[in-house]
């Protein structure tokens, strides 16, 4: 979805820029390295006093013509957050006056960070404080930046542009990088980066060029972080270089970047050589206006000065750095979990509000402060080879993850208490509620924690007794039983009542390792592998002879059996050597899932991965990116990676992946890991035909230089999986909805209202079509009304309609960061939406 917000209004062109053959725009700021130059404090204080020093530069200035007038820009908007945070609110306003003048400038995303591991929920909340101050303040930011690494997935432009981003731009290091080809040409320098729901983001990434002076490295030249550290002499280079001017033959040319790796940049305005406004004066020449940017104004003159003829470019360019936050493996993981129980917890809150409106608003503080640390988590500088010590940067990353998983936890366990207290628990003594977050009706199996020996299951609405069993693991005991047809965004209400009665037995058999459902059939190894998958459903072998799924390392383990009923059966593999772990491999009778849950019991200085090879004769591969669902291939290929300037050796690896041949379909549904490589060779690009998944367990994956040795001494990690076998027209609409059933238990919940307040049985939100879903269900940020995000899984433009409990009085579209674009018509309570193919679309209901 394309913002048609406004830019904020600059002054920044000479009043006729046209006369001027060719304009340079050279952009000072200072790149940060948070928490690897300097700590918290000390970027801090950084922060205030450059701000502060370029405020007054700007004051010096305004009587200059707008072109040499002072301007500074900063690389993330956490500089807007410390400065608000510890100033006064006359000195707040005095920078947010200088932000709409056009002499500061700072982009949507918090800092610069690596997105290549993030959810697409996560991307979209680390906006969120963008939202707040372009809502507190009546501005716009129109820019987003990540920068230094040499990778980007391709769902990210989607996502910024949804959000009102319009203009990118890109510089890298060119260092600590496995990317062959080089970066020192780019198919193109500057262009439209199309998302495959049509929205388009203006990118200037040059293409990394030579020194530019004897005092300069590659990336203080053009294409890298630090484009104008030598003003001059990039000024000179641009004009003159014919390299440059043949893959940038346009009147308009940005320079940005000063500070490079410098802790801070405090120029004085008669420094002859470094004071952009005096360069920007001495090197304008009649042919040639060098302007001090914003950056903005660039965008603005090259959209309106070359934009129509730019290309277009649709592809992902891989992982990078993002792969150093494997080297804390579980600490990532936990960040993951917490954004998909975000889901339950908000939409939870959501049916919540109207009923009890105050309940979360001491919350507010922390939810904002989680807003910040999904900006911070993947902050770039997880290479952790700086002056800040690799047992700090881990510290920070701890504190940072607690930020995120301290809030989903404490809103989700109050919203799921009021949501109970909401429902008329009547006679019953020990009811529950079993919660559906997704926005399609499902059947899955639910665990409750028991006291008794047994509990027998009621369905309230029906009156009649679910089959049931009891599960006793680690010292606890739960009562399992499948809760059927859930209806979207709604709940059923379940009585547990003490029984000591025969729970029915299991129909799945087990025998000489191997464990046969009516659906599939599977041999369990002594190294917790699977060495055989019959899917019976389909007729077809999926895992067969020298093939594993599962498959960590040789190892002989003690195979048990944990648990066997009527639900499922447990086979527990306890491996004491070479790395000691537990996995269960689960079988059940009435669901399309095995179930694969591994607990690494100790830590680990090497590099491992869960290798899973499928009997599939050169399958299509696709799978959830950033925002994106891509086919695993190069465009070459017909895939929607780049075929140059890409890594591809590890693919992000969200809710799913799924290969496919002529004959059957397979998801690999995931919980916790981030990254997978497709191939047989993991030091090697993808193999776009490979019937063969590596996932990451975690590691320092470009050695022992970059990341968090030895994961940073933590000894416990959950790595959890599901395996779906389909017929081979399996869609990613279906995979999707697989892997957010496996990434999304049903919650549960106590019921302990004393009236009837919410219903059972009904959705509280629908939405038509199997093609959109709900991706965010949750009270808007502004306190009034309730915000829906819908992604539009098709290849095709899809038509959806919106519908709740309630009829819908009032709806407005907004950004993804829940600014308003417009309102949208309501008929008979309900919302009709287009939503182009891949799109996702932002809209809140309830007042305006």
């Amino acid at each position: 979805m394309a913002s048609s917000t406004p830019l904020v209004a600059t002054q920044c062109l000479a009043d006729d820029p046209a006369k001027a053959e060719k304009r340079i725009y050279i952009a000072a700021d200072d790149h940060t390295d948070y928490m690897w130059t300097a700590d918290e404090q000390t970027y801090r204080d950084v922060f205030l006093e450059t701000i502060d020093h370029y405020l007054a530069l700007a004051d010096q200035t305004d009587d200059r013509p707008a072109e040499f007038q002072s301007r500074w820009n900063c690389d993330g908007l956490f500089w807007f957050r410390e400065y608000e945070q510890n100033k006064s609110l006359e000195q707040v306003a005095r920078l947010v006056r200088r932000i709409k003048s056009g002499h500061i400038s700072v982009p949507m995303t918090v800092l610069v960070s690596c997105y290549g591991a993030m959810p697409a929920e996560a991307a979209i909340r680390s906006l969120y404080y963008g939202g707040q101050v372009e809502r507190k303040y009546d501005l716009r930011l129109p820019m987003a930046v990540a920068m230094e690494n040499q990778t980007l997935p391709m769902g990210l432009g989607m996502i910024w542009s949804g959000s009102g981003v319009k203009y990118s731009w890109r510089g890298i290091c060119g260092c600590a990088s496995k990317i062959k080809d080089s970066a020192s040409r780019r198919d193109h320098d500057v262009y439209w980066w199309v998302g495959k729901d049509g929205s388009r983001v203006l990118m200037k990434w040059y293409s990394l060029t030579k020194p530019i002076n004897k005092n300069s490295y590659w990336n203080e030249a053009p294409g890298g972080y630090a484009e104008a550290r030598f003003p001059e002499a990039a000024i000179k280079y641009a004009d003159t270089d014919p390299d440059f001017l043949e893959r940038n033959p346009h009147s308009v040319i940005g320079l940005f970047g000063q500070g490079w790796d410098d802790l801070k940049t405090i120029v004085p305005l008669d420094d002859a050589d470094k004071s952009f406004p005096a360069v920007a004066q001495r090197m304008t020449t009649p042919n040639r206006q060098v302007i001090v940017s914003n950056e903005l104004d660039y965008f603005d003159d090259m959209n309106a000065t070359h934009g129509a003829a730019l290309p277009e470019v649709s592809c992902s360019f891989g992982n990078e750095w993002e792969l150093y936050s494997a080297s804390l493996a579980e600490v990532s993981a936990s960040v993951k979990r917490a954004t998909e129980k975000l889901r339950a917890a908000e939409a939870m809150a959501a049916i919540v509000t109207p009923h009890r409106p105050d309940f979360a608003k001491d919350l507010e503080p922390a939810r904002d402060q989680a807003w910040i640390a999904f900006g911070l988590y993947w902050e770039h500088d997880w290479t952790a080879d700086g002056p800040i010590s690799r047992e700090r940067r881990a510290a920070w990353q701890r504190k940072i993850a607690a930020q995120i998983t301290g809030y989903v936890d404490e809103l989700n366990q109050r919203s799921a208490k009021l949501f109970g207290e909401l429902i008329d628990k009547g006679e019953m003594q020990n009811a529950v509620f079993v919660f559906n977050s997704l926005s399609w009706m499902r059947t899955d199996y639910v665990d409750v924690s028991i006291d008794s020996a047994g509990a027998e299951v009621i369905d309230i609405l029906s009156g009649k007794r679910v089959d049931s069993q009891v599960i006793s693991q680690d010292g606890k005991r739960f009562v399992r039983f499948i809760a059927s047809d859930i209806p979207a965004l709604g709940f059923l209400v379940f009585d547990l009542r003490s029984s000591e009665a025969e729970i029915g037995a299991s129909t799945i058999t087990v025998r000489d390792g191997e464990i046969e459902s009516s659906r599939d059939r599977i041999k369990v190894a002594p190294n917790g592998s699977i060495s055989l998958w019959e899917s019976i459903r389909l007729g077809k072998t999926l895992v067969r002879s020298r093939q594993t799924a599962n498959d960590l390392e040789p190892a002989k383990g003690r195979v048990s059996i944990e648990s066997a009923g009527s639900i499922s059966t447990t086979i527990r593999i306890d491996v004491p050597r070479p790395l000691k772990r537990t996995t269960r491999i689960t079988l059940f009778e009435k669901l399309d899932r095995i179930e694969i849950d591994n607990r690494l019991l100790e830590s680990f200085a090497e590099t491992h991965q869960w290798r899973f090879e499928f009997n599939l004769k050169q399958p299509r591969t696709v799978h959830e990116e950033v925002g994106a669902i891509l086919r695993a291939a190069t465009i070459k290929d017909g895939g929607d990676y780049a075929d140059r300037n890409a890594r591809t050796d590890w693919l992000t690896l969200n809710r799913f992946a799924t290969l496919g041949d002529d004959e059957a379909s397979v998801t690999l549904c995931n919980r916790d890991c981030l990254f997978f490589h497709l191939g047989e060779d993991i030091e090697q690009p993808m193999d776009s035909r490979s019937a063969t998944i590596h996932v990451l367990a975690g590691g320092q994956v470009d050695g022992k230089k970059l990341g968090i040795p030895g994961q940073g001494g933590d000894q416990y990690f959950t790595q959890r999986f599901a395996l779906h076998a389909s017929s081979p027209d399996q869609t990613s609409i279906s995979a999707m909805r697989s892997g957010m059933e496996f990434a999304n238990p049903m919650t549960v919940g106590t019921v302990s209202g004393n009236e009837p307040v919410l219903s059972a049985g009904s959705s509280m939100l629908a939405v038509s079509g199997d093609e959109v879903i709900v991706s965010a269900f949750k009270p808007a940020e502004s306190g009034k009304g309730t915000v829906v995000r819908l992604w539009n899984l098709s290849v095709n433009e899809s038509k959806c309609v919106v519908s709740m409990t309630d009829p819908i009085k009032e709806c407005t579209s907004v950004t993804h960061v829940e600014t308003d674009i417009e309102p949208i018509e309501v008929t008979s309570g309900e919302v009709e939406l287009t939503l182009p193919s891949g799109a996702m679309h932002t809209i809140r209901l309830g007042k305006l």
